[in-house]
């Protein structure tokens, strides 16, 4: 009976909270963002944020997952693996790293984003590199994956590339696509980009 009353109370507490703790934490957020946005001092003006791949690998909070539930006999005669799709998150709960500790800022700033005290971005290089990759990696891709970055919009910069289109064919083999853009990216005149590249010395940071 003890045991019947608790259930029924854990139930009916998760109920609210899963109706009501959305609301209260969107009315938290918009409060911290009109907050944040007077101490940046130019109320009518988003600050602009440029989103590199590596925030939106970081953004991917869960992905889509087959859970194995054993075999079964089809017509109790053909054995036949069963399961389902379920959406699992890429960090454990007790996860006490550095970079998840990063990671977990980033919902703080889309909802600054989401209320309009910031605005984010991205460029034509970055969406070049990261179609280069298994494109789960960046952004929601699976019914039931999901990234956070998914609440905001980014706009690019400068448009659109889509090397693996326009340069497919004319760097087949072992001059890749990523080198490809490497050169021209290192043969970008622009006196900031100069500037910046100066700062990493022989690294290969240009992107």
């Amino acid at each position: 009976m003890l045991q019947h009353v608790k259930a029924r109370i854990r139930s009916k507490r998760e109920n609210l909270a899963f109706k009501y703790m959305p609301r209260i934490a969107d009315w938290i957020m918009r409060r911290v963002a009109m907050s944040a946005r007077e101490q940046f001092g130019n109320e009518s003006q988003s600050v602009g944020v440029l989103i590199d791949s590596c925030v939106r690998t970081h953004a991917v909070t869960h992905e889509e997952a087959w859970i194995d539930t054993g075999t079964v006999l089809w017509g109790g005669v053909h054995p036949i693996n069963t399961g389902y799709i379920a959406r699992v998150p890429v960090h454990a709960a007790d996860n006490a790293s550095k970079e998840y500790r990063d990671i977990c800022y980033l919902g703080s700033l889309i909802a600054l984003a989401r209320f309009g005290t910031m605005k984010f971005f991205t460029s034509s290089e970055l969406i070049s590199e990261q179609l280069k990759h298994p494109p789960a990696r960046f952004r929601t891709v699976g019914y039931s994956d999901y990234s956070i970055l998914d609440m905001v919009e980014i706009t690019s910069l400068d448009g659109e590339r889509y090397d693996f289109i326009t340069m497919g064919k004319l760097f087949e083999g072992d001059y890749r696509l990523a080198e490809a853009q490497q050169a021209r990216i290192e043969a970008n005149s622009d006196e900031l980009h100069k500037a910046i590249m100066s700062c990493f010395k022989h690294q290969t940071h240009s992107r």
